[in-house]
């Protein structure tokens, strides 16, 4: 049989410095929403021809978006997805921002033709009511759990 009593210090020290350090990020750092959370764009690019992850990401750094988010869709390096924030998307003129961007984007990238698979917009008050949805949700798991816990332990089944 295993003595897990012996070990209960090690436990609870381990787990304090885990919450420690994670209220301790939070007051430092805060939290950095994502764009479904904050408002932005997605924009959904497939080009002709393969192309590097890390060329796309200097691509859209040098055009004023340093905290896009790029991510590669299946294996082929032709499909991307790319988040920009709505902080960023401020210094974009017009009204279709989503246009605007790729236009950008096509512009820096002419012997590889670009085109737009799809463009979604978040904006800041649905990125609000997601952020209230998500904090609800959790709450109520975490009363569900402790429901749970309790009625457990006050019977034997």
């Amino acid at each position: 049989m295993i003595d897990f009593l012996k070990y209960k210090y090690i436990c609870m020290f381990v787990s304090i410095a885990v919450l420690v350090s994670g209220v301790t990020a939070y007051a430092v750092r805060g939290f950095k929403y994502h764009v479904d959370f904050a408002g932005g764009i997605k924009l959904q690019v497939a080009f002709n021809n393969p192309v590097e992850i890390g060329d796309l990401r200097g691509t859209i750094s040098s055009i004023a978006f340093k905290d896009a988010v790029i991510q590669k869709i299946g294996r082929t390096d032709r499909s991307f997805i790319i988040q920009i924030g709505e902080q960023a998307i401020a210094s974009v003129e017009g009204s279709d921002v989503g246009e605007s961007v790729f236009q950008k984007i096509k512009s820096l990238f002419p012997d590889n033709e670009p085109f737009s698979e799809g463009t979604d917009w978040v904006g800041p008050e649905v990125g609000k009511d997601i952020k209230m949805n998500a904090f609800i949700s959790v709450i109520l798991s975490l009363l569900l759990i402790l429901l749970y816990v309790t009625v457990r332990s006050q019977y034997n089944y």
